[in-house]
Formats: C-alpha cells, sequence, structure tokens
C-alpha cells in the first residue's frame, strides 16, 4: 500500500460507526461470527468510556480520534471475526489524524505497517515514510523508529531478511554468483542506506530544539558517531561507512543545548568525556573546557548530574582521563553521594578505606559502605563484610560478614543503561571510564 491510497480514505470516511445507546454489557467476548462482529461493535460505540470520544473524533479532534484508535485496538482488535474490520477502523482513525498533523498519529500508522504487519501490501519505505514525518513533527515513537531503521543493516528498501536474521540483496534472475552483479547489488544497498541516513538526518534538523529530547540525543548521536555498517562481502568494506562522524556539527549542537538549559547534564557531560577522550569523534582535545562542562554537569541538580559527578570524581582518582587530584575527587564523589549516587558511596568508602590520597579513616569507610548497602550496591556491601571479617569494623564479628556476604548476594551488579538506539544516554558515558 502506497502513502497515497493510504490517504485515499480522507476526513468524510474519518470514522465508520456512531453514537449508538449504552450497553450494559461492557465485556468484549471473542467473535466467532459477522453477527457477533456487528453486535460487539454495537457494543463499543455505546460504551460510555468511547462515547464522548466518539462524537469529538467525528468533529475532527485528532486528540479524539487516536483515542478511539487506540480503544479499537486494545478491545476490537483481538475479539473481532473479521479483524480487518477493527484494522480499516484505526485506518480512518489515524488518517483523520494526520490530516490535521498530529505527531503521534504517523507514528501509529508506521508501527501498524512495520512493527504489527497488519498491512501486507504496504512496504517499508511506506513505514519509513511515516515515521519520518513524525520525527519532523516531534513524535517520539516516530523518532526512535525512524532512526532504528535507518541504523539497522537489514532494514531497507529493496533488500530482504533471511530466516537466519542475515543480509538478502535483490539480483537479477540467474545472478546469484556473478561477481558484478553482486558488487552492483552492494553498490544499490549501501547507497539506499546512506540515503535513508540523511533522510532521518533532514527530519532530525527540522525538528531540531536545543534540548535533551529524543531527536536533539539522536541528532547529535548521528553526528558524533556517524553511521557505519557491518563488514560484508558484497561491498567494499572501507566504504561501509554511509555517514562519516561530524564532530563539529555535535560540538556546535552540544553547545547549544548546553547554553539553552543549564539545568540539564546531559549535553555539558557529553561535552566534557569527548573533550577530555574525544575517541574518532573529530572533537578536539582540550582539558580545560572537559573540566569545566563536567562541573557545570555535575552541579546542574537533575537525575543525570549525580552519575557526571561520580565518573568524573572517580577518573580524578585514576589519573587516566584527569591527572589526578584526589581532593578534587573527593568533592565531586560527595556532591554525587549527597544526591543518592550508590557508586559514590562505595568509592568514598574505598578511598577512606584504603586512604588513598586522604588520611585513612575506618569509621568513615565503614560509614559510606554502609549507605552503599542501603543503596544495594554489591561491592560496597561485600567491603562492610570485609571489615567486619577482618576488625577494621566498629568490631570483629564473622557473623555480621556472613550475613553482609549473603545480602550482596541478593543484589544486582549495576550495569551502564544504555538504550537500544544507542543513543548517549549518562550511563552510557560509564564506558569512557576506567572502570
Amino acid at each position: 500500500m502506497r502513502l497515497s491510497q493510504c490517504f485515499a480514505y480522507g476526513t468524510a470516511a474519518l470514522i465508520a460507526i456512531s453514537a449508538a445507546p449504552a450497553s450494559a454489557q461492557l465485556t468484549y467476548n471473542t467473535c466467532y461470527s459477522d453477527e457477533c462482529d456487528a453486535k460487539l461493535i454495537e457494543q463499543f460505540q455505546g460504551d460510555p468510556e468511547h462515547r464522548a470520544y466518539l462524537g469529538k473524533a467525528k468533529a475532527g479532534d485528532p486528540y479524539a480520534m487516536l483515542k478511539i484508535e487506540h480503544a479499537v485496538r486494545t478491545k476490537l482488535a483481538g475479539t473481532l471475526n473479521n479483524r480487518n474490520t477493527a484494522t480499516e477502523m484505526r485506518m480512518k482513525l489515524l488518517v483523520g489524524a494526520m490530516q490535521k498533523n498530529y505527531p503521534e498519529a504517523f507514528g501509529r500508522m508506521g508501527d501498524m505497517i512495520y512493527r504489527q504487519q497488519l498491512l501486507p501490501e504496504a512496504t517499508i519505505e511506506d513505514a519509513f515514510g511515516f515515521y519520518l514525518q513524525g520525527t519532523e513533527l516531534g513524535d517520539e515513537t516516530s523518532t526512535v523508529m525512524a532512526v532504528r531503521l535507518a541504523k539497522d543493516p537489514v532494514a531497507c528498501i529493496g533488500c530482504s531478511k533471511l530466516e537466519n536474521g542475515t543480509l538478502k540483496l535483490e539480483l537479477p534472475e540467474g545472478a546469484m554468483f556473478d561477481i558484478d552483479e553482486i558488487k552492483k547489488a552492494g553498490d544499490r544497498y549501501l547507497a539506499t542506506k546512506a540515503d535513508m541516513v540523511k533522510r532521518v538526518i533532514a527530519a532530525l534538523e527540522a525538528s531540531y530544539q536545543p534540548k535533551s529530547t529524543i531527536g536533539t540525543t539522536s541528532l547529535i548521536n548521528f553526528y558524533l558517531s556517524g553511521v557505519g555498517l557491518p563488514h560484508a562481502n558484497y561491498y567494499d568494506y572501507n566504504k561501509r561507512f554511509v555517514f562519516d562522524p561530524d564532530g563539529k556539527r555535535a560540538e556546535q549542537k552540544l553547545k547549544e543545548v548546553a547554553a539553552a538549559d543549564p539545568g540539564d547534564s546531559w549535553a555539558p557531560s557529553l561535552l566534557g568525556f569527548y573533550y577530555a577522550s574525544p575517541k574518532d569523534s573529530g572533537i578536539k582535545k582540550n582539558p580545560k573546557e572537559a573540566a569545566r562542562y563536567l562541573d557545570m554537569a555535575s552541579r546542574a541538580g537533575d537525575k543525570g548530574s549525580a552519575k557526571t559527578a561520580q565518573i568524573y570524581g572517580h577518573e580524578l582518582v585514576t589519573g587516566k582521563l584527569f591527572p589526578e587530584n584526589v581532593p578534587l575527587a573527593v568533592e565531586y564523589l560527595e556532591l554525587s553521594y549527597n544526591a543518592g549516587n550508590a557508586d559514590a558511596a562505595y568509592d568514598l568508602g574505598l578511598l577512606n578505606y584504603l586512604g588513598k590520597g586522604i588520611p585513612r579513616n575506618y569509621a568513615k569507610a565503614e560509614a559510606y559502605f554502609r549507605t552503599s548497602m542501603g543503596r544495594k550496591h554489591v561491592d560496597g556491601t561485600r567491603m562492610l563484610a570485609t571489615m567486619f571479617r577482618e576488625g577494621t569494623a566498629n568490631r570483629q564479628s564473622d557473623l555480621l560478614a556472613n550475613e553482609y556476604e549473603r545480602r550482596a548476594n541478593t543484589f544486582e551488579q549495576s550495569k551502564p543503561q544504555c538504550d537500544e538506539n544507542n543513543l548517549m544516554t549518562i550511563d552510557c558515558l560509564i564506558k569512557y571510564g576506567s572502570n
């Protein structure tokens, strides 16, 4: 199904249902006949939960259209004998909302095609087109899916995925072993993926605002990391980057976001760690600016600032990204600790336990490790057990040591939580650390 076919429904055919008297029976039982379907739809029309939104949807309210579309999907789609009826109802509602340029409607239409596989005649290009339109309007679901499709090696126009998940290129009949045809197909594939990425970036630029939205973080991630494809034998590996990193653009946009919202730690955290360790981003190393932006991020006061302060403090102890400075490290670790960070409690406990760069203080170490246990930190709890076992805590107690070891075993080891789209979240910044 092409985009033009989908929009052929038009607003005149927006909704095929109208208000009906309320039904006393609100349980949606599964139907096995067309007659049952008709009764179930009548019941849906009369459901007090939907009647107000039905009226507003018929009057052209796009929010109401999406409320009814959701209700059709959750109440009718799985119960009607003819499932196509629910699909058509949903499409009409979504088309009506899209004609009003309601952002979320584009993501839902894309999902019907790509994720729910409800429109067999529609293609990945159709879904991608809807996601792009939603992205331009700032819809988060559309943005996530457009980025995912652009980066997915086996999501492309003019190719398909084999049962084992690998890519299958389109080749002329009988050309399976023709090297020239395989190379041409590989070049077409790379060009297609490059075009998808460029279209996503254009959509993200169209909706760009200097704040840490999904759209902005996605755009900056493209500029920081570029887009490369896995090694394969049907194209030149040296040409596999369909979009090269552009550190200058990333740096400029990060500065804009950091300046626009000093209370958000995301952009200054990224700037700080990239200035400290640019990797292959194209950003120039700048230790002075790294320290300035990490200080800004650590004091932003949002959820991510505590994590940034802990990583920064940790690196000031190790001396790998920054010159070793334990007193300054303690300042940032305490900032993070006071904001509730478990890793900071562990780091402070360890510094006091070892006497690294500061006077050894077992009482403080025990207090910090005890706090880390309250925050379910595995290593901190085990260190508390060690202190009681060796007698460096307030007393020697194998009984307490065993109990704290038991508790540590019930806690989950913390891991960096990087989202599936490879967006640069604060937790992902741990990968720049030395731990």
